[in-house]
Formats: structure tokens, C-alpha cells, sequence
């Protein structure tokens, strides 16, 4: 299947294969099929865990060149029979081998629901990594909820992840490892994976643990820096089918309203985030309007909120309960409101600050680091929001601010990253952690020195 649009879908995209037949012969073996230069986009537009591309068990797939945008969940989903690590019993054994997700283009993506990924694997795959799963040269960035990237969840075994391009996903770029329970084993042994030469910003050592192979994978701080030749190749590249993207598709209309509205709150002041449309109206959203039930406003820029992720509304009464909704604009027009916010009450009231954060580590790359570390402690109601993150380097005080969706933490403590550039090879550094809240800077942790390579 080539160079189709699917949109405007409740519920999955294209669907291959069953996960019903695991030890199927014959002709009723899904085998050999491509699914190449199709565009998705607005799937799972009613039921949120809509998936653009699911494969079930198949044998010699290729899932290459589509592009996947603007979709509440997953983007590419293969295989089943895996949850050995949730019932300490095998994986189911099944006839799938030499699949193949290479080459596309994901972004805007997990908009609605959380843990899943760009591309999200699940089960054993042929019998050794030969006969595996592989995931080749895919460019997936922004992604906006909680997950991986690349996503290996329980029983995935035998599956290369190789020469792919990972940005602003969030949380971990890709995970995880999992116990074996194939064949008899007692969950004592590890999943055979191998993560080799990716360009991502979560910056893992060299190693072997867990038998995952991880090696030779590059620190990026901006997808400029991964090679072009990867950039270049991600999504549909065939002339014939470029004219499937979406642009010269959609009706225009305004977009539908954000969802997952979040707020915290202060003296006199709410600090305000939610998740883009998934359906945009056949135009990119300019902007966004947070409206108070008491009729406070405030306006962002589609740009500006990419890259801060919130937005202060001002001109609240203390001590009195207010929601928020958010309308979002297109060249078209304006949404119709978002469900509203939780109920909350500003209060002139000092508010707990918040503690340093948690876990801070520095992983060295080429001439860059990536700071790993741990939200402080959170009382939702209780606690100053989380408005980014300020990183001092030591020697030299430079001080880079971490901002956007990874770092806002306006209901909940979560691990993040992010990449510092400009370090002198060869030089010891330091890097304090501190939270920044409408207050300021809390304190810091500082990581355990490193020598800039």
C-alpha cells in the first residue's frame, strides 16, 4: 500500500495482520507486505488510542516513508503477545520475523493519551537479532506526553534500533529492558536489544546491561545537528506521492479545541498549560487564548508556547475558585473552548517552595552534555509550579534555562533531560539543577564532575 491519505479515522489507521493466530502455517501467514509514502494524520480522531499504523504478527514487513502527524496517541505500533514482565510468564511465541520500520517522519504526536511512543514494539520477533525487528533511520520529534520514543515495551525481544533521529519526546527517548521468560527461562536472563548510532538528546553510555547493546549513539541539541542525510531521507521522499501531504487536502475550518488543560496557582495568578489540537483545520494554529471563569485572559503565540509550554494569566481573585479553558486560532478561525480546568483557588497565602531536584547526573558527549535528573517533590495545590529549569556550569557560571513541555511540571513529579553545548574538551565540569517557579530559582543539585570529550 502506497501513497494514500488517511484522516479524520475514530479509531486506527491501516491495520495488518491479526494477534490472534500466533503459530499460524501456510497461507494464513501475513507475510511480505509494504506499507510505504502514505500520510497520517487526525487518526483516532473519537477514540483517542487510535493508532495511524498497527501490525500485528507478520513476517518481512516494511513500514517505510510515511509521514505520521498530529495524533493523540502511538504512531506505529508492531507486533503482540509480549506483558511477561506484568504476569512473570512467558511471552507468546509467534511466527513474526524481519520486520522493518524504516525512514519516517513523526511528530506531533501523543497529544491526548500518555505512555506510548513514536514507534511502539511488543513481542518476540524471529529467533535471534538477525531475524529481528529493526528500526531504521526514523525522525520522530515532539512528542508531548509521557512514554518513549521508541518505545520496546514488555517481551519485546530481538529488535535493532539503529541511525535514528530522536527530538523533544519529552521523557526517555527509548526503554526499556526487559526479564526473559521465552522458552523456560525464570525472568533471571534479558531480552536481547541492540541501540546503536542514534542522534537523540538522552546521551546513555557505551555498554552492555541487561543484554541491551548500547553504542555509538550521538548527543544532539537541536535536530540541525543530526546528519542531513538522515533528516533528508525521514518521510515521503518519492516525487509521485508528495502530493498526499495534507496541505492540499484538508476543508478549511478552524481547529478543534487543546485538551488536557493544567493550571497552578499563586497570589493573584494562574500558570496554564495544555496539549495542541489534534485536528487543525487545514491551517497550523497561530495562537492560543486561556479565558478564567471570572473573565481573566491571556494570549500566546503558537511559537511561544512550543518553546515555553505555559502561560501566566494575571488579574485573579484570591480566594476564590476558578477553571480556565483555552480556544486556539488558525488562518481560518477560532475553536470553540476546551472542557474546562480542574476547579482552583489563587491565594496571597506563601505557598511551600519547592526542594532541589532529585538523581542530577551529566552523561558527556561530543562537546555537549546531557542533564538527567529528577523533578523535586510536588503537593499539587501546595507547591509553586514548575516553570522550567535553570542549569549553572561550573567553572564559568554560564546558565542555561530548560524550558518547554519536558520541563514544565505544573501537576506532577517526572524525570527530565536536556543537552548544554559549548564544552571545552578535555575540562572538568559540574552542573547545578534548580527549579524555577514564579518565585525564582530554588536550590540546587549539583551532578559529580565529568570531563567534556
Amino acid at each position: 500500500m502506497e501513497g494514500c491519505i488517511f484522516t479524520d479515522i475514530s479509531g486506527n489507521g491501516f491495520e495488518l495482520g491479526n494477534v490472534n493466530m500466533p503459530d499460524a502455517q501456510g497461507s494464513d501467514i501475513t507475510a511480505d507486505n509494504r506499507i510505504a509514502s502514505n500520510h497520517f494524520y487526525n487518526v483516532g480522531a473519537e477514540f483517542r488510542g487510535g493508532i495511524p499504523i498497527v501490525v500485528g504478527y507478520a513476517q518481512r514487513t516494511r513500514v517505510e516513508h510515511n509521514q505520521i502527524d498530529h495524533v493523540p496517541y502511538a504512531a506505529i505500533s508492531m507486533g503482540w503477545g509480549g506483558w511477561p514482565d506484568k504476569i512473570k510468564k512467558p511471552g507468546v511465541t509467534n511466527f513474526s520475523k524481519e520486520n522493518i520500520v524504516a525512514y519516517n517522519l513523526i511528530f506531533d504526536l501523543m497529544l491526548v493519551l500518555a505512555d506510548g511512543g513514536g514507534i511502539y514494539t511488543q513481542g518476540i520477533t524471529g529467533g535471534n537479532l538477525a531475524e529481528g525487528e529493526k528500526v531504521i533511520g526514523n525522525v520522530i520529534h515532539d512528542q508531548f506526553a509521557s512514554g518513549h520514543a521508541i518505545y520496546t515495551d514488555n517481551g519485546s525481544c530481538n529488535v535493532t534500533v539503529s541511525g535514528n533521529v530522536i527530538f523533544r519526546t519529552n521523557f526517555d527517548n527509548w526503554g526499556s529492558r526487559h526479564a526473559d521468560y521465552y522458552d523456560g527461562q525464570d525472568g533471571k536472563s534479558y531480552d536481547p536489544l541492540t541501540i546503536e548510532n542514534n542522534y537523540w538528546q538522552q546521551g546513555d553510555k557505551d555498554g552492555i546491561t541487561r543484554n541491551v547493546t548500547e553504542r555509538g549513539n550521538r548527543l544532539i541539541n537541536s535536530l540541525s545537528e543530526a546528519p542531513a542525510e538522515i533528516l533528508d531521507r525521514a518521510g515521503i521522499v518519492d516525487p509521485v506521492f508528495r502530493g498526499v501531504l495534507k496541505s492540499s487536502f484538508d476543508k478549511p475550518s478552524a481547529p478543534e479545541p487543546p485538551s488536557r488543560v493544567a493550571v497552578a496557582v499563586g497570589d493573584g495568578a494562574a500558570w496554564v498549560t495544555w496539549s495542541p489540537s489534534v485536528f487543525e483545520g487545514g491551517a497550523a494554529v497561530e495562537s492560543y487564548t486561556v479565558t478564567s471563569s471570572n473573565g481573566a485572559h491571556a494570549t500566546i503565540s503558537a511559537a511561544d508556547f512550543r518553546a515555553y509550554a505555559y502561560v501566566k494569566v494575571p488579574g485573579l481573585a484570591n480566594g476564590k475558585g476558578t477553571t480556565f479553558t483555552v480556544t486556539d486560532r488558525n488562518a481560518n478561525g477560532s475553536s470553540v473552548a476546551s472542557m474546562p480546568s480542574r476547579a482552583v483557588t489563587p491565594s496571597a497565602q506563601p505557598v511551600e517552595q519547592l526542594g532541589a531536584p532529585q538523581k542530577a547526573s551529566a552523561l558527556v558527549g561530543n562537546g555537549e552534555v546531557s542533564i538527567h535528573f529528577q523533578a523535586p517533590p510536588q503537593k499539587r495545590g501546595e507547591t509553586p509550579p514548575v516553570l522550567g529549569y535553570a542549569v549553572t556550569i561550573s567553572p564559568g557560571g554560564r546558565k542555561v534555562i530548560f524550558n518547554g513541555r519536558g520541563a514544565v511540571g505544573l501537576d506532577g513529579t517526572h524525570t527530565t533531560f536536556g543537552v548544554i553545548d559549548g564544552l571545552k574538551a578535555g575540562e572538568t565540569y559540574t552542573f547545578g539543577v534548580a527549579a524555577v517557579t514564579p518565585y525564582g530559582e530554588g536550590p540546587a543539585t549539583v551532578t559529580e564532575p565529568v570531563v567534556a570529550q
